[in-house]
């Protein structure tokens, strides 16, 4: 039933695409506490112009499920995969480029990291929030057509990794699950981690038209200087006070990525946890198999330091 039913927002890069995890570790999960689940997603498919704020992200390579696939074969391929985890693709817009921004406006206390108005990582956040902002409007368009609301709704990243199998019925279970945010208490920066974020149905509104709330500078005074301080400026304005910071039992979730560590001949595809992200301690210690991207990052410079130069 709709009024049971749970919206995911996906918004990002194809080349930075990790869907399994999400699938098996936090749509299952909901599905067997008998929720439907409903995608709503946006991907650009060529982002070879598109910067890394990280140095180890150039060392990312697309999945190799999804490397050769573009159009409606990669949207075919999404949504099987998606259906066949219990989920339902509502809405997936491919664009070729990154969409273009009006002229943004600059703010004194506002993004001052890295302003909307000229800083290409601003820009880059709000493309994330012009996106979901937009998929946030098919879902009002789909529920005043189907006659229902969803009981509740998150965004995750491209790069989502759940580490973990997600408990989400220990957090929808509180009486005021309606009003609430749930981050992740890592990344915070001083306001809400954007990264993986879930929100009762009447919080939505707050938290899923920055896009607008930035333009006509509904959000002011010392909100702070970065994407996590204006979340958590918006969704106060908004009235959402309940903000609550999860630990990594509440949501186990990393950024992560696909680095290629074969050799020139043949390919080597294994998944590591951008660290930049992780503030648990080592992953050994949380039981996470794998490696920070940064140390086969640092490996592999080494390596390529030793290589004998090619003679002139």
């Amino acid at each position: 039933a709709g009024g049971t039913a749970v919206a995911i927002y996906l918004v990002g890069l194809k080349r930075r695409l990790l869907l399994n995890s999400t699938l098996e570790r936090a749509v299952q999960p909901l599905r067997e506490a008998a929720f439907g689940v409903h995608f709503y997603a946006l991907l650009v498919d060529n982002s070879s112009g598109i910067g890394n704020w990280l140095r180890v992200r150039s060392r990312g390579v697309v999945d190799p499920t999804i490397a050769d696939l573009h159009g409606e074969g990669l949207r075919g391929n999404i949504r099987d995969r998606m259906a066949a985890a219990g989920a339902c693709l509502m809405c997936l817009e491919l664009q070729t480029t990154p969409e273009p921004l009006p002229v943004m406006p600059r703010y004194p206390e506002i993004m001052t990291q890295y302003s909307p108005a000229s800083h290409p990582t601003g820009q880059r956040v709000a493309r994330v929030w012009l996106a979901r902002e937009r998929l946030w409007n098919m879902t009002l368009a789909n529920e005043a057509l189907l006659g229902f609301e969803y009981k509740f709704l998150m965004w995750v990243r491209d790069d989502t990794h759940w580490v973990k199998r997600w408990h989400p019925t220990e957090l929808f279970s509180s009486p005021l699950a309606n009003i609430t945010v749930w981050s992740s208490v890592c990344g915070a920066e001083g306001g809400i981690s954007d990264k993986t974020v879930i929100f009762g149905r009447k919080a939505a509104p707050a938290v899923l038209t920055l896009f607008t709330a930035y333009m006509i500078g509904s959000v002011r005074g010392r909100v702070g200087g970065n994407a996590e301080a204006f979340l958590r400026g918006a969704a106060t304005k908004g009235g959402i006070k309940r903000q609550i910071k999860l630990g990594f039992g509440g949501l186990p979730v990393v950024p992560a990525m696909l680095i290629d560590l074969g050799t020139k001949n043949s390919s080597n595809v294994t998944l590591c946890i951008v660290g930049r992200y992780w503030c648990w301690g080592s992953l050994a210690a949380a039981n996470i198999t794998g490696e920070a991207c940064e140390t086969f990052d640092e490996r592999l410079r080494q390596q390529e330091k030793q290589r004998p130069k090619p003679r002139r």
